[in-house]
Parts: C-alpha cells; structure tokens; sequence
C-alpha cells in the first residue's frame, strides 16, 4: 500500500521525513555515494540537521517532478518574412565610377 505524498492528509511531518543519506538514497533509488555526493554540491533539496542530511518525500519527489516534466517555453513572435534580398542602405547613395 503507497500513500499519495502529493495530497495533504491527516499523516504528521515526521512521516514524510526522511533522517540521513542512506534513507534519501534508499527513497530515490540511488547508492549512497552518489547521493552524498548531491547532497554536499547542493543538487537535492536537503538540509543538514548537525551532521545527519534530512529531507521531506514531498519536496524531493516535487524537485524531480520539475527535473523530469520541465514547463514549456513560451512561444516565440513570429519573425518577419523575407524575400532573401540584404536590406536597402541607409544614408546617401554612392557615386557610381564609370
């Protein structure tokens, strides 16, 4: 049985807490090394709480879902047109040599 970590229910902070590295790897399914490794570089929402790294389910699968699902760029104007010819010169026009 899995709970929805994503809807508020009547389950405490704690349960969604995660103590240490070896549980943030367990829960990610990841070794450890690599994700001490994360951890120390800043690359996964935790938190040291004296020397244990602790974490929340819900914001490490939140980071993951927007690793994964990244928003659409907005779409870009439409640009002009062009008959491939350069565009006129500005300014006076050159006198021509015979």
């Amino acid at each position: 049985m899995t709970e929805d970590l994503t809807q508020p229910g009547p389950i405490g902070i704690g349960a969604h807490r995660l103590n240490g590295a070896p549980a943030i790897a367990a829960f990610l399914g990841e070794r450890v090394g690599p994700t001490y490794y994360l951890l120390e570089k800043g690359l996964l929402p935790a938190a040291k709480q004296g020397e244990t790294w602790i974490a929340s389910k819900r914001v490490l699968l939140a980071h993951y879902e927007r690793l994964l699902n990244p928003p659409m760029p907005a779409p870009q104007p439409a640009t002009e047109a062009t008959n491939g010819l350069a565009p006129p010169c500005r300014g006076r026009p050159r006198k021509h040599q015979p």
